[in-house]
This record gives C-alpha cells, sequence and structure tokens, in this order.
C-alpha cells in the first residue's frame, strides 16, 4: 500500500491533540495540569512518513505521570482532617439513682449531692447543676449540697429535674421525687375556769416520746419533771393537761429530742438562742 502523506500529517494532528487533551484535562476534580511532551519528541511525531513510523514515535513519547497526579490530587481534596468528627468528644455526666425525699410543709431537708454524680472530664466540684420545680424551692449554696424546702401552702409529690453540665458542655439529666406532706395544726392551748391546760401538738405517728418543758417545770429536759405527752387514739395527735397557777408562761415540746415551739399557739417570744418559746397566760381561777 502506498504512502500517502496527508494521512500521516493527519495522524500526527489526532496524536498531538490527544496529548493536549491529556495535558490540560481535569482527573477526577483535580485542578492540577499536565506539562506537555518534549518538542523534540512531538516534532518525531509530525515528522514520521507512514503509519508504522508515527506509531513508533508516539511509543517514544514520554508519557506524563498521571497516575502519580490522581493519587496526590485526591490526597488533596482528601485533607489530613477529612472524615474526622469535629463534634465534642467526651462522656457526659453521670447520675446515681436518687432516692425519693418526703418532708412536711415547710421543713427543709438536705441532699449532698456529690456522691450521686460522676463525670469523665472534671471534678464533681466542677460539673454545674441546675434544676427545675414549680412548687418545691432549691438551694446550692455552692457545695453540691442541695437544700431543698417544701412549701406550706402545698402538698403532693413533684418530680425535681436535675441538670449537670461539665466543661465541654455534655449535660445528663435525673429526676428526683420530693413529696410534701400535711401537717396538722394542734389548736392554741385550751383553758378552762380554774387553771387546767391542754397542751396538744401533732407530732404524728412516727414520734416515739414529746414532752413539755416550760417555765412552769424549771424547763425539763426529762421525764418525769417534764411533762410526758401521749396519743391515746393514735390520731397522730399528743397531749397533755396541767393545771397551772395564775400568771404567764413560756414553754416548748421536745419531740424525740428536738425542741420546738407550738406550732398551734401564735403567742411566741424570742427564746435568746435564735428561735422562739412559745407564751401562754392562766387567768384568775373563777370557780
Amino acid at each position: 500500500m502506498g504512502h500517502d502523506p496527508g494521512q500521516a500529517m493527519n495522524w500526527s494532528a489526532l496524536v498531538a491533540c490527544a496529548w493536549l487533551a491529556c495535558a490540560c484535562g481535569q482527573v477526577n476534580g483535580a485542578a492540577d495540569v499536565y506539562a506537555l511532551p518534549e518538542a523534540d519528541a512531538l516534532a518525531d511525531v509530525h515528522g514520521a512518513t507512514d503509519a508504522a513510523a508515527a506509531d513508533q514515535a508516539v511509543a517514544d513519547v514520554p508519557a506524563p505521570d498521571i497516575a502519580s497526579d490522581v493519587v496526590q490530587a485526591a490526597d488533596s481534596a482528601v485533607g489530613p482532617d477529612a472524615g474526622v468528627d469535629s463534634g465534642v468528644q467526651g462522656s457526659p455526666p453521670h447520675w446515681q439513682p436518687l432516692a425519693p425525699v418526703t418532708l412536711p410543709q415547710g421543713a427543709t431537708t438536705a441532699l449532698d449531692l456529690n456522691p450521686l454524680l460522676a463525670d469523665a472530664q472534671d471534678a464533681v466540684g466542677q460539673v454545674q447543676v441546675s434544676w427545675s420545680a414549680q412548687h418545691v424551692a432549691l438551694q446550692d449554696p455552692g457545695s453540691h449540697v442541695l437544700y431543698i424546702v417544701a412549701p406550706t401552702t402545698w402538698t403532693g409529690t413533684e418530680a425535681v429535674v436535675l441538670t449537670a453540665r461539665d466543661s465541654l458542655g455534655l449535660t445528663a439529666t435525673a429526676t428526683l421525687a420530693v413529696t410534701v406532706t400535711e401537717v396538722k395544726v394542734a389548736p392554741p392551748p385550751a383553758l378552762d375556769a380554774c387553771g387546767k391546760v391542754t397542751f396538744s401538738l401533732a407530732a404524728g405517728n412516727g414520734a416515739h416520746v414529746v414532752l413539755l418543758s416550760g417555765s412552769f417545770n424549771g424547763w425539763a429536759s426529762a421525764a418525769p419533771a417534764a411533762d410526758l405527752l401521749t396519743d391515746p387514739t393514735g390520731s397522730g395527735t399528743w397531749s397533755v393537761t396541767r393545771t397551772l397557777a395564775t400568771g404567764v408562761y413560756q414553754y416548748k415540746f421536745i419531740v424525740d429530742g428536738k425542741w420546738q415551739a407550738d406550732p398551734g399557739n401564735p403567742n411566741q417570744v424570742p427564746d435568746g438562742y435564735g428561735d422562739k418559746n412559745s407564751v401562754v397566760e392562766v387567768p384568775t381561777c373563777k370557780p
């Protein structure tokens, strides 16, 4: 078959265009521009006199390192931080189970949160604790000892939500059930015509020893000098009746060793120790 110079020219032009397309193209989004082959190598392709010579000239042209460039472009696109979760790493605080709390109206109790809370990042004292409650009042002076104050006008059980937050912002919640029980207030001391006074206290069925101490018995703190109250009906209201001479007396109750003023008697005076004494006045006996 004879040689067609035009065919050789077309062949070399196609090869050159193929190289240009390869050199200038983008592989998988990579922005690298590949270097053109040396001018001498392309001249050999152009000057080939037949197809066989052109094929050999093409084979002799050094190819750009496309595979290496593609790998480098892929590495550049991925980057050292690709696939790494940029979110906060760590464990949230952990609550131990919280035992229910029961207290009477107007009472206050303390709950130490330190043994009930743990955190992987911070010491317990550095974990912030907040709460949500509708009826029960809570106070934390900063030592993670939570003071729970029962309201005086509400009874029932409330689910108090406690939220712990550590230095990473991780949180955990726990529910504390607080039950407020009703306080039954006994009437003030009942006086008869000749100095008999009945003292009563709604100490509840859980009380064991209820005593009456006052200026009329030398502020005795133990029976028999102190008057022993009883609850014969089991109603939770303890009482004792004494006969007192005409005069004004101060007194308190002692419930299982704890002193307290009479909640049913609004007549009170300071006791000199930061608390109150109850006061009863016995009128002149009129037989």
